[in-house]
């Protein structure tokens, strides 16, 4: 689908489709200058959205304003302004509406949906409707979802249903995690964490006492952990662990030195401990995980222009 200002479509739907446990009913991207009327083109009599009236859907929906701004007024939010970088979701028979200001118009990209699990996703990202409006900010990411799911539309080829659904539970895991990253950027949690995560991945080649990174960062041992969990939902010593593991993959695809070398710079007791806990988190030894990884040598007879038994 090439660039376009105005789209939006509702599409038909089969039973099987309605029994999914999510599903795409709708969606559109538009660009509404200043001064022009809203919402623009013709929708269907029970999705007409005016101002003086507002309106009740029986479907959830998520619009991403990424420039311009305007008013957003719902009957468990009241009123709320709305700014570029602003996501706000509308839910099941509740009386809503919003408009852009005409000085400024907006850029909308939205979808609408239904299903059994819609509910608790949209609970995953932060929404309700009391709290149905988040500041996100600008994020490419989440605009080209909402434009594959429209394009997605447009094209209505085999099996759209299940990759817009994917689309739109991606789009709020997106929402969910830049809400989390933006209330832990400005707090001490947020700054200790992150301390920890470079410290921590700065020692991939050493046993790290976590008791003794908690006093280095001046906070309690079990505070840190518990919020360390919290934030990346690993241990610390889980977290560097999965480092030092994932820097020995790295090394078994890419190099080939020994094994029992990669255990020692990685700082692991000994080859046998490694090699235990290697299998324990990959489900396979080093030496297995090598020999799948690497591609096996090209015979030079294979090689394209080259001849056995010719030197090139």
């Amino acid at each position: 689908m090439a660039a376009i200002k105005q789209f939006y479509r509702y599409l038909p739907l089969s039973d099987n489709v309605r029994e999914r446990d999510l599903y795409v009913i709708a969606g559109g991207i538009g660009h509404i200058p200043p001064h022009t009327s809203y919402p623009p083109g013709l929708h269907p009599a029970d999705h007409s959205l005016r101002w003086q009236n507002g309106r009740v859907l029986q479907e959830y929906q998520l619009i991403y304003i990424a420039q311009g701004g305007g008013v957003f007024q719902s009957q468990s939010a009241g009123v709320r302004r709305i700014g570029a970088g602003t996501l706000f979701g509308l839910f099941p028979s509740e009386w809503h509406r919003y408009s852009p200001d005409q000085d400024t118009g907006w850029d909308e990209y939205w979808v609408a949906f239904q299903g059994r699990t819609a509910s608790n996703a949209l609970a995953e990202c932060r929404l309700s409707p009391e709290e149905p409006v988040v500041e996100i900010g600008i994020h490419g990411e989440i605009v080209e979802e909402f434009l594959q799911i429209s394009r997605e539309m447009h094209e209505e080829a085999a099996g759209h249903q299940p990759v817009m659904a994917a689309r739109t539970l991606l789009i709020m895991a997106l929402v969910s995690s830049a809400i989390l990253r933006d209330r832990l950027a400005e707090t001490d949690l947020g700054r200790i964490t992150e301390k920890a995560k470079c410290l921590l991945l700065e020692r991939t080649n050493q046993p790290v006492n976590m008791q003794d990174l908690a006093a280095e960062l001046n906070v309690g041992y079990s505070w840190f952990r518990r919020m360390f969990r919290q934030s990346t939902g690993l241990s610390p010593a889980q977290y560097h662990q999965q480092l030092r593991l994932n820097r020995a993959c790295e090394q078994l695809r890419a190099t080939t030195l020994p094994i029992a070398l990669i255990s020692q710079d990685l700082g692991f007791d000994s080859p046998e401990y490694f090699a235990r806990i290697f299998k324990a988190k990959i489900n396979c030894s080093p030496r297995e995980y090598r020999n799948m990884s690497q591609a096996p040598p090209i015979p030079p007879s294979e090689i394209p222009g080259r001849k056995s038994g010719v030197e090139g």
